[in-house]
């Protein structure tokens, strides 16, 4: 994760860790692992991380009122309630629906979360589309180009 420093750059604040979302009110940031693991910390100061979710969390995003965390684990759309303070108080996880829509990476979320924090906007997964009926090779590609 890098942050800008107005006259000095990019400086790199946090090493293996992706998918970075400030809360609305800029002071609590949601990072993910490699090992799928969620953070949250506190921000600026990036304290000790706190543990949102132990294993297969992806795309750690706040509610538009900073008192939810959304993210999606292998088969469903999580949420946990939030109460900042020295500590912050996290609920317990609640499945909110279950999953069947095209699966975050390292870069991308995959869904967005409507402003008023009611709704959610997914892909939802083609059971077909991972079945390959054809692969077309196209030799001599580069020499294609020029006509």
């Amino acid at each position: 994760v890098l942050r800008w420093r107005p006259g000095n750059g990019y400086e790199t604040i946090l090493q293996a860790e992706n998918s970075p979302s400030l809360s609305p009110d800029g002071r609590w940031l949601l990072t993910r692992t490699l090992a799928s693991v969620i953070h949250l910390r506190p921000y600026p100061e990036l304290g000790a991380p706190i543990v949102v979710a132990a294993r297969s969390g992806h795309a750690p995003l706040w509610s538009p009122d900073g008192k939810r965390i959304y993210y999606r684990d292998l088969e469903h759309m999580v949420g946990v309630d939030f109460q900042p303070g020295q500590p912050p108080k996290l609920g317990e996880p609640q499945i909110l629906f279950a999953d069947g829509y095209v699966a975050p990476d390292l870069w991308n979320r995959q869904y967005a979360l409507h402003p008023d924090g009611k709704r959610f906007l997914m892909v939802k997964k083609d059971p077909t589309a991972d079945v390959t009926s054809s692969l077309n090779l196209i030799l001599n590609w580069p020499a294609s180009l020029g006509r």
